[in-house]
């Protein structure tokens, strides 16, 4: 029975020394967790929020709201910021539909006063202002952009007709291309340019000087004339007519009135 005994006192003892050497190596671990709550806390993000507002300006034309061959117009787009960040922008104008068989679409060009060339997919320079769409701009240092057309012909089949159009105006944050993340808004706006019904000098026909057109009312009846010679002594003569000629034409117009008796005035 003691035996027994000293032979557990003594594994016990073996195991102990075992986890004390074991602890030595890998040394002691401990965990603890506590929480805390703090009150008045907040994260702030920015906003990028804009909005536009076109306003087109007058030509020289009758009215002047319209283009005509001789006279530009110009849209104004002003963009404002009504978020807290900073943006770039760009304006392309998409859908643009004639309202007729003429195609007046392909008669205007625009111009923004920063990228004077257009291109088209070609490569090649054209006036067509379906293929505008402006660069990239900052709106902190351009926040509006003035943007002129013309009428590239004077062809008197353009008169009257209408051009529809869209401006997509894109936003992104200022940092970034774009494209490329962060925060992005677009808007669409509808717009559209006529072409003023100009008058050609050639349709305008003008009269012959001296030519003019007699109009009058005259009455048979026997008249009296005075001689020349006698202004006392009067002549009958049966053939003479009394009445008013008047005299209307592009070189005046007039009106001759005979008293029957030989005076004209």
């Amino acid at each position: 029975m003691y035996k027994n005994f000293s032979k557990i006192i003594s594994i016990l003892l073996i195991a102990g020394m075992g986890w004390g050497g074991l602890s030595s190596v890998l040394g002691t671990y401990a965990m603890f967790s506590d929480m805390e709550t703090s009150g008045n806390n907040a994260f702030t993000t920015g906003s990028l929020e804009f909005t536009v507002a076109e306003n087109w300006g007058n030509s020289t034309c009758d009215p002047v709201t319209e283009i005509c061959p001789d006279s530009n117009i110009v849209d104004h787009l002003a963009l404002e910021q009504t978020g807290t960040l900073d943006f770039k922008y760009s304006v392309k104008i998409t859908e643009a539909v004639s309202t007729s068989t003429e195609d007046v679409c392909a008669k205007l060009r625009v111009s923004d006063g920063i990228n004077t060339i257009l291109f088209d997919q070609d490569g090649k320079n054209t006036p067509n202002l379906r293929d505008y769409e402006s660069g990239t701009i900052l709106h902190s240092a351009k926040p509006a952009l003035n943007l002129t057309f013309s009428l590239t012909s004077d062809d008197a089949s353009l008169r009257d007709q209408t051009c529809k159009f869209k401006y997509e105006i894109k936003v992104w944050q200022a940092g970034l291309d774009k494209d490329s993340g962060g925060f992005a808004d677009e808007q669409t706006i509808s717009s559209s340019i006529t072409v003023d019904p100009w008058i050609i000098e050639s349709e305008t026909p003008e009269a012959p000087s001296g030519q003019g057109q007699l109009t009058g009312e005259l009455k048979d009846q026997d008249s009296i004339i005075e001689d020349p010679a006698d202004e006392k002594d009067p002549v009958a003569d049966p053939d003479q007519t009394e009445g008013n000629i008047k005299i209307e034409g592009d070189a005046g117009d007039g009106e001759i009135t005979g008293d029957g008796i030989g005076g004209l005035s």
